[in-house]
């Protein structure tokens, strides 16, 4: 089985096919990363609005996507009843969703943070935030939450735990500084104003 087979499940996929897959796939990859970056959009790329316009968009694909598999032979029902109601709630319920949110991230976030960090200009804000603890396994134990951050996901900082036995559970004005844009502020570090 070569790369192609694994890719795209098929060593000959037709053109339109392979635009679809890597596009989907590009889109995933943005989106990703996406969630990694430390980036607050402006006001117009986050909200209820923005929840809309990709879950619209979220929808229409996965709509394409349906109509094009199913053009290119490659919807094929379930064996059986269960199978098949769970290929339809997939593509239903979490094919749009997921969509939706990594074109989000992909166009929100990691575009702009790209731009922001090559071509926006230094930038520091002062900020009142919150010290918190909660123990995590996938991220870091110790934050600062909300102020500049509020608007953002994730919306904390990591700081060290010596930072946080300094000022535990409180509001501490800080600095955040980094890049800023028109697309946003790419956070770069913060630190104590103390």
């Amino acid at each position: 089985m070569s790369w192609r087979t694994t890719w795209f499940g098929s060593e000959r996929p037709s053109r339109g096919w392979a635009v679809a897959v890597s596009a989907l796939m590009g889109i995933m990859l943005l989106g990703l990363g996406g969630l990694f970056v430390r980036f607050v959009p402006v006001a117009g790329m986050r909200g209820v609005p923005m929840v809309i316009v990709f879950g619209v968009f979220g929808a229409a694909s996965t709509l394409a996507l349906v109509v094009f598999s199913a053009r290119e032979g490659r919807l094929r029902p379930g064996n059986g009843f269960v199978q098949t109601a769970g290929r339809l709630l997939a593509i239903t319920l979490f094919m749009p969703a997921l969509l939706g949110f990594c074109a989000w991230a992909s166009v929100c976030k990691a575009l702009p943070w790209a731009y922001t960090r090559a071509f926006g200009v230094p930038h520091e804000e002062r900020t009142v935030m919150r010290t918190d603890y909660s123990h995590r396994r996938r991220s870091c134990d110790y934050r600062l939450e909300g102020g500049a951050m509020e608007n953002s996901m994730p919306g904390y900082l990591c700081i060290p735990e010596s930072y946080y036995r300094q000022h535990p559970d409180q509001d501490v004005e800080v600095v955040i500084y980094g890049r800023k844009s028109a697309l946003g502020f790419s956070v770069q570090g913060v630190r104590s104003v103390q």
